[in-house]
């Protein structure tokens, strides 16, 4: 990680040029979804493509997979003239983006060859500049272009409130949870040889509920608890959207419309009596 002043960056002679850049207007908003994600994982892949960003990591067990999607909005500004795949030290990034709400700053994020640039700008002038060097990482290529493409006859959006509910109430009986998606309702069941729970969101409690037939898998608790580190920086009535399909993973979908962010996770379906070493198969047919 380097520190420097700008005055020594443009006189450098060995400074390489800068291919791409994301501005990005709130820097505390941008600096909080990067924070929340260092919490899933430690390193990731960043996929500058001619159009995007993208970022995507897995877990060691392959359970949980995720795809970031950066994209150009009315709020942010994303400028692309070389492609290219890059590893990252996310938690590094959480600690060179870290800013107070207050300070109302911008980010440009740059990109060449070998680092990222940031810079951190606020109206009255003060500018700081920071580089991160890329990482030599040989991470596994997830498939990401397959998991879109997985037909899910059911699908929900469900407000950020109920999630934050559900949440609280998961865990008393197993770690193992049952999700269940009809025409009625969305529920999360859980049980063990002491007890059971049902956890309800009617329908007329949930958004853009599609369903042809009733749906019910199961997932890792501990997965699919991996989404509570995003609620903190979602709006009260913010959308989450979930599919569902038996014996096929679990998709989850937040857009964060102001940065220009889609966060697609997958959670590989969960079967109780199995343990983890099959679950790691989960994903090879996908």
């Amino acid at each position: 990680m380097l520190e420097i002043e700008d005055s020594t960056i443009e006189s450098s002679q060995i400074q390489l040029k800068y291919h791409s850049k994301y501005e990005v207007s709130n820097g505390y908003n941008f600096y909080k979804f990067i924070e929340s994600i260092s919490k899933l994982i430690d390193e990731l892949k960043v996929i500058v493509h001619k159009d995007k960003i993208e970022l995507t990591f897995m877990d060691q067990s392959r359970i949980f997979l995720c795809s970031i999607i950066i994209e150009d909005n009315w709020s942010n500004t994303l400028k692309i003239d070389k492609t290219g795949e890059y590893g990252l030290n996310i938690n590094d990034l959480a600690k060179l983006l870290k800013v107070i709400k207050s300070d109302k700053k911008s980010f440009i994020l740059k990109f060449n060859t070998e680092r990222l640039r940031i810079v951190k700008k606020k109206s009255n002038g003060f500018k700081a500049t920071k580089e991160l060097e890329f990482l030599d990482l040989e991470l596994e290529d997830i498939p990401i272009k397959n998991l879109l493409e997985i037909p899910y006859p059911s699908k929900v959006k469900v407000q950020k409130q109920y999630i934050e509910d559900i949440f609280r109430e998961l865990g008393d009986f197993s770690d193992v949870i049952g999700i269940t998606l009809n025409e009625d309702e969305l529920s999360f069941q859980e049980s063990n040889s002491i007890g059971n729970g049902k956890l309800r969101i009617k329908y007329e409690d949930l958004y853009e509920l599609e369903t042809s037939t009733e749906e019910s898998m199961s997932v890792s608790l501990d997965y699919f608890s991996l989404v509570k580190y995003l609620l903190p920086i979602m709006e009260k009535d913010q959308l989450i959207e979930l599919k569902v399909r038996t014996d096929t993973p679990l998709a989850v979908t937040i857009e964060f419309d102001e940065l220009g962010i889609t966060f697609n996770s997958w959670i590989a379906p969960r079967v109780e009596e199995e343990d983890y070493d099959e679950d790691e198969e989960d994903f090879d047919e996908f």
